[in-house]
Parts: C-alpha cells; structure tokens; sequence
C-alpha cells in the first residue's frame, strides 16, 4: 500500500496508466481496486479495469510436469481458485476466519503485555534458489513445506474484571536452512524480551528435540518450551476463531502472507498437504 500510494506521485502527465500484474491476495488495497473497477463513471468508461487469466492459459509456455502438478495438488481446493483461477476470495466456503473478524479488531499498537511468545512451526526442507539444478519431482516435494512459520504473539497485562486479550505483533517467518530460520527465532527473541517475558514456543511432533537444538545452538540462553499436538488442526483452531469472534485477539498491524492463509484456509486442508506454516504458528 505504501509503494502503491508513492506511486501515484510519479504519475503527472497526460492520461497516467499503470499495469498492476498480480496475483489477487485478499489484500485491502487490491479489494480497493476492484470495487473501483465495478464503479463506472458518468461517461460509461472506468478508472480501473480488470483482466484475468487461468494459469492454464498459459501451457504453452509451461512444463507438462508443472502442469499436471499443480492441478493434483490445488485443483479444485480455494488455494487453487486464488493461483491458478485469478479469483480474488475473501470468504472462502467452510473458512474459519474471515476479513471482517481480522479487521473489526485490529489495532495499531499493543498495550503492556504480561507475557510474549514466540511461536515456531520448523519446515521440512527449504526452497532452492533458481539457479540450483533441481527436478520438477524434487521441487514438488520440497514445495510442501518452505516456510518456517515465526509469529510473535503477547498477552494483556490482567485487569480485574476484563478478560485477557491477545496481540499477534510479528510474522517473522523466513525460508531457510535450519540456521537461518534459528537466527531469525533468537532476533525475535532478544528483541521482545527487552519489553516483556519472552519465551519460544515450538510444536514437539515436528522434530521438537531439533528445533530446541538448532536455536540453542545458536544462545542457549533462549528458553524452549515443546508442546504435542494431539488433535487435528481444524480442532485445534476451532477454539482460536471463538477467541477472534469474541474480540479478545488482535493483529497489531497488517500481515498480509499471514492473514492470507488464515482466510484461505479450510478444515481438511492438511489432509490435501496443505498445511498453512505462518497460520499453525499464530495459534
């Protein structure tokens, strides 16, 4: 939005035009847009128009390989429909969040917290740079998980008679090798336990001895705090959404990757493998 805004700025003479070729994230500004593109003005004509295409439009210039890939794994999924469809889904059927929950109770700064965690979702490989040499099979694979999902969460200092509210502060989650989503989990760290008690939290049925080494590797002074999750994920997010709903969670500021996964995401969806990595590690 802010690169968005400072472009208009640039555009003073004759009839200004600007190409925006994106894919449509459920993001404030592209809504925006898109509402002006329904808008005509009183001559017809619009500010804005709209042009979508399929990725399958585009066989010609991809692999078979991705192709079929692509169509295996998100055919048919609301994750497909934004990808390879161009549709913008801002309630997805069967979603558990939706923007207008985000965005009745989001805020622009936090007040004093009790306590902070810094929430870890290890992934399971790491994408390769462009320029490795890498098979669509393999890059299929790996494509399942490249993302460590970082997410610093506060909780509300307790006042008598007001329930405790949570504030999402940080998506910090980064594709990496192991010691460089650890470094990114101990910046975090450092950086919050200078306001308010601050430990890591990771999820012990993914590696959970691992992602306490890898960090402490790194300042065994961080402490690592493992939980197991023993029902689906669905379920467990279940009692997340109550939290929203009754306007005890707030995301401080926008987070856009992260958001995007939350109103995408369907119960059912890590059946598929798709399991959202900024989201599991939000709540």
């Amino acid at each position: 939005e802010t690169v968005w805004n400072m472009l208009k700025f640039t555009l003073r003479r004759g009839v200004p035009r600007v190409v925006v070729s994106t894919t449509p994230k459920p993001m404030q500004l592209l809504i925006n847009l898109l509402k002006e593109s329904q808008e005509s003005k009183a001559d017809g004509t619009n500010d804005v128009i709209v042009v979508k295409g399929s990725t399958y439009e585009n066989r010609a210039n991809l692999s078979s390989e991705f192709i079929t890939g692509i169509a295996d794994d998100y055919e048919g999924t609301t994750l497909g429909r934004q990808e390879i469809y161009a549709d913008l889904v801002l309630d997805a059927k069967g979603a558990l969040w939706s923007l207008g929950l985000i965005e009745m109770f989001r805020v622009k700064t936090a007040p004093s917290l009790r306590r902070i965690v810094v929430s870890v979702d290890p992934q399971t490989g790491y994408r390769l740079d462009k320029d490795n040499d890498i098979s669509a099979k393999k890059l299929k694979r790996v494509a399942k998980s490249t993302m460590t999902g970082i997410v610093a969460a506060g909780l509300s200092v307790p006042v008598r008679g007001v329930p405790l509210h949570a504030y999402i502060l940080e998506d910090a989650s980064v594709n990496g090798k192991p010691e460089v989503w650890g470094r990114r989990v101990v910046d975090v760290y450092n950086y919050y336990s200078e306001i308010a008690p601050t430990f890591v939290l990771a999820e012990g049925n993914q590696g959970g001895d691992m992602i306490r080494h890898v960090i402490q590797s790194i300042d065994p002074s961080v402490p690592v705090k493992l939980i197991t999750a023993k029902t689906k994920k669905h379920e467990r997010a279940i009692p997340v959404v109550a939290m929203y709903e009754k306007g005890r969670v707030h995301h401080v500021g926008i987070f856009p990757m992260l958001e995007q996964q939350m109103l995408l995401y369907e119960p059912g969806d890590e059946d598929a493998r798709l399991s959202p990595d900024r989201m599991d590690a939000c709540f």
